[in-house]
């Protein structure tokens, strides 16, 4: 309790750090009945489940998009013990969301993307919030878990679906929210998808979730300000951290959200 007061006293004059979340599932947070994860002293979310009444509420899961389980409070606590710094959390990520020009309204593909509308939406709609409440804020960056769709179309042969056009989607998408936010330089952190249950019986699902694996260190490697902040979902499920075939459980999510805080403060300056 001492070390929490303390901290508490050395973030007085900071201003919180904004977090845009999005991508697919893994990124919403998923699996089972909500979680009891707390974190009301490092931060907030924008609670956008009721449209016309959106509100900031203190961080706790779940944290809306969620209905359950996320990583997002785990991730504030760090990331306060770390820099001092409260966060808000703006998740808009979907689930099953693709990044190329398949899956229906659920793509992040497009100018017109449903996606992408919800997202602008929402980012300005939040930011007049902070304005109104005169909150001094800075933007952190964006929280990118996405990948899981392709691979399985991918292994499933769907016609356009393919590694290269799953690296222009998501560079397209990149850019996208750095348009909204009006930041070219917008710093951009990823997890790396984890392992599929089925991926062990099945060769092709196995190479596709691969290739997509290593499509994601060519963003990291070959793109300004885009960082691979944790790379060890694939071991989630040898290690007995999935809810069900795709999703992480509880320790999971907390896994991925305390390495993205570890990662950022240890690159980006607050």
């Amino acid at each position: 309790m001492r070390t929490r007061n303390l901290l508490i006293r050395t973030y007085v004059e900071k201003p919180p750090v904004l977090w845009i979340v999005a991508g697919q599932s893994n990124a919403v947070g998923s699996g089972g009945a909500p979680s009891v994860e707390v974190a009301d002293y490092a931060g907030q979310y924008w609670d956008w489940s009721k449209i016309s009444a959106p509100v900031l509420r203190p961080l706790r899961d779940p944290v809306y998009r969620s209905y359950n389980k996320s990583s997002w409070p785990a991730f504030g606590r760090e990331f306060f013990a770390l820099t001092g710094r409260k966060v808000v959390i703006l998740n808009v990520a979907w689930g099953g969301a693709y990044v190329t020009n398949y899956g229906g309204d659920n793509t992040w593909y497009g100018e017109n993307s449903i996606r992408r509308q919800s997202a602008s939406t929402q980012y300005q709609a939040l930011t007049a919030e902070l304005g109104k409440e005169g909150t001094d804020w800075t933007l952190g960056g964006l929280l990118w878990i996405q990948g899981e769709a392709e691979a399985s179309g991918i292994a499933n042969g769907v016609s356009g679906v393919s590694v290269s056009t799953y690296l222009s989607g998501t560079q397209d998408v990149f850019a996208f929210f750095r348009s909204l936010t009006g930041n070219s330089n917008l710093p951009i952190y990823i997890s790396q998808i984890g392992a599929y249950k089925y991926e062990t019986t099945s060769p092709g699902l196995h190479a596709a979730y691969e290739s997509i694996r290593e499509a994601q260190k060519t963003l990291v490697n070959e793109n300004q300000k885009v960082f691979m902040a944790f790379d060890g979902a694939e071991t989630f499920l040898r290690a007995g951290y999935m809810y069900d075939n795709i999703h992480y459980n509880q320790k999971g999510y907390n896994i991925i959200g305390k390495a993205f805080a570890r990662f950022i403060s240890n690159n980006q300056t607050f």
